[in-house]
């Protein structure tokens, strides 16, 4: 057999014949992962290159005995050790890989990590708060996990020091993938949840219905989803205004105030909703202690509300699905009724068919502002609309622009407040304030008086009467709905009020021996036993204070009132003598 023949005669025993054992001991193999063969290279090829290496050496006998000797037994079990160390690598690899997955899956999934790509800041939640944490902390963190042996125990304990070693490859892709956890896919607790719910519920929102409402609208506005108009007291301006700014911190800038408006401006009421809140107001001040529980919840307030409007889609969803039949009646009313069928259930609610009776356009504004206060509505019909749409269906004289052969259950009411108001409220810079109840008593005791106890003329109500003197008297001022500064009733000074029983207070002191100092506050305990009982007319703590520091500053001392010097300085001023003290005493009793 010629040598070629010899060659191709080896190659191709060795590659059909099976693989036994190697009869010398191995040449070691490298520990790298094995070369691939180019896509060209085939078998041909390699018979060629033997055939060459052949060729060289034919002539030296000792080469060519090395190279069978190579291609023959050591090349098949040099093979068999690399396909072994590749499935090793290859098992070692899955294995890790498997580690790897599971430790990351295992942290992101403790729904503890999220990072917003807008503002390139991290958030940790520990269950109860949303925080901002460094990446560096996040590292450290990840690195101290892979060593703890709770964790790698639900990997698998074989692998601890497998792991250790891929620490910093496993740090990068949980790094990654926290990188894709938006805060606003986290679903928080129910106790964040609530602390939320508890900053706006009972203080602003009447009920929680509402609550969840306003925050769903707020998630809408994330997520911009929301195309609605939602009309809100501007109460509530400066809360938003703060919200949005602080917000922008963590998040960017997400212009949450763009959905509300505090007026009606002519805007379609199919794209309307509403929302109630209480009166209450917030300043523009970041220290204010109202505003506090915000600013430090901010980071939460923002992840509860895009949970909510996750979890029920939009606002308006959340209104199907509840079965608050006010809260959806309420947000929905401007969408589901027109301009003349709001004006009809005005008409029907608050007027009356009268022959002989009519009501002037002044008047009629006035119960539109009752309606509307009534629904907890907002003006959203023009004046000039208003009067419009009532000629359209009301008899209307054009000459005295009353509306004839009607009238309204308020209107005597609001008549005789009128007139009262008009007979006994007077003007007086040097008076303090005039409180709402306070009127409102007044106002009851003088219809009493001129219609008896039976009658209905004074059946308003003290926020009826704020209404009432914000339309009529529109220059009046008026601060929280419950202080009219600087007016007084002529039919009852309050200043002498106190005077009265200041004077019969420490004379009835004197006679008895008794006279001490007494503060303030004890004081007014004493005023309010005598009168309390007697009279639901009294003055409030405020008042009486005021009244007090302001004309007997000379008497008091500490906060305490120095009754000696009190008795001779009121003695002098009323020129009282100890003979007619009992006479003025008996009179005022």
């Amino acid at each position: 057999m010629d040598n070629k023949n010899r060659i191709e005669t080896t190659i191709e025993t060795q590659i059909e014949a099976p693989i036994e054992a190697p009869i010398e001991a191995p040449i070691e193999a490298p520990i790298e992962a094995p070369i691939e063969a180019p896509i060209e290279t085939t078998i041909e090829t390699t018979i060629e290159t033997i055939e060459k290496l052949y060729k060289q050496y034919k002539d030296d006998s000792y080469i060519t005995n090395k190279l069978f000797h190579y291609v023959n037994n050591e090349l098949p079990n040099i093979l068999i050790q690399n396909k072994n160390l590749h499935k090793e690598r290859e098992n070692r690899k899955i294995l890790l890989t498997n580690a790897q997955n599971t430790f990351v899956n295992s942290v992101i999934s403790q729904n503890t990590y999220f990072y917003c790509k807008s503002t390139e800041i991290f958030f940790k939640y520990n269950k109860n708060n949303y925080s901002v944490i460094k990446e560096d902390d996040i590292i450290y963190d990840i690195l101290s996990l892979i060593s703890q042996e709770t964790l790698l125990d639900k990997i698998n304990t074989n692998v601890e020091s497998l792991l250790i070693p891929w620490k910093y490859k496993i740090k990068t892709s949980t790094l990654k993938q926290i990188k894709d956890k938006s805060p606003f896919t986290s679903i928080p607790e129910s106790t964040t949840i609530q602390n939320i719910i508890n900053l706006f519920y009972p203080s602003i929102f009447k009920c929680k219905n509402s609550t969840k409402y306003f925050l769903i609208i707020l998630g809408d506005v994330i997520f911009n989803k929301n195309t609605n108009i939602y009309l809100i007291s501007s109460n509530i301006r400066n809360l938003l205004r703060m919200i949005e700014n602080i917000g922008g911190k963590y998040f960017g800038h997400i212009p949450l105030q763009a959905c509300f408006r505090y007026k009606y401006h002519d805007h379609n009421y199919a794209d309307c909703r509403l929302l109630d809140i209480n009166d209450v107001k917030f300043i523009d001040d970041l220290n204010d202690k109202i505003n506090e529980p915000f600013t430090t919840n901010i980071i939460n307030l923002y992840i509860v509300c895009s949970y909510y409007s996750n979890r029920y889609g939009s606002a308006d969803n959340f209104l199907s699905f509840n079965d608050d039949t006010y809260l959806y009646n309420h947000a929905l009313f401007l969408k589901n009724n027109t301009s003349y069928q709001i004006v009809d259930i005005f008409v029907n609610s608050k007027i009356q068919k009268t022959c002989g009776y009519d009501i002037s356009m002044k008047n009629i504004l006035y119960l539109w502002k009752c309606f509307l206060n009534e629904k907890n509505i907002p003006n959203i019909i023009f004046i000039n609309n208003l009067k419009r749409l009532l000629k359209e269906n009301l008899n209307y004289n054009e000459k005295d622009d009353t509306f004839y052969g009607y009238t309204s259950p308020s209107i005597p009411s609001v008549s005789n407040f009128i007139k009262f108001w008009d007979e006994h409220i007077i003007e007086d810079v040097d008076e303090y304030f005039l409180e709402i109840e306070e009127i409102n008593i007044l106002f009851k005791q003088s219809s009493s008086s001129l219609y008896g106890k039976a009658s209905n003329q004074s059946k308003l109500t003290e926020n009826d009467l704020v209404h009432l003197i914000k339309h009529f008297y529109p220059e009046t001022n008026i601060e929280i709905d419950k202080f009219i500064i600087g007016m007084k009733c002529n039919i009852w000074n309050k200043k002498q009020h106190i005077n009265d029983f200041l004077l019969n207070y420490v004379l009835a002191k004197k006679q008895e021996n008794m006279i001490e100092n007494i503060s303030i506050y004890d004081l007014y305990c004493e005023y309010s036993k005598k009168y309390c009982k007697k009279n639901k007319l009294i003055i409030s703590k405020i008042y009486f204070e005021l009244f007090i520091n302001e004309f007997f500053k000379d008497d008091i001392d500490d906060n305490m009132l120095l009754l000696d010097t009190y008795y001779i300085s009121i003695t002098k001023k009323l020129n009282l003598k100890s003979a007619n003290t009992e006479m003025y005493i008996s009179s005022n009793e």
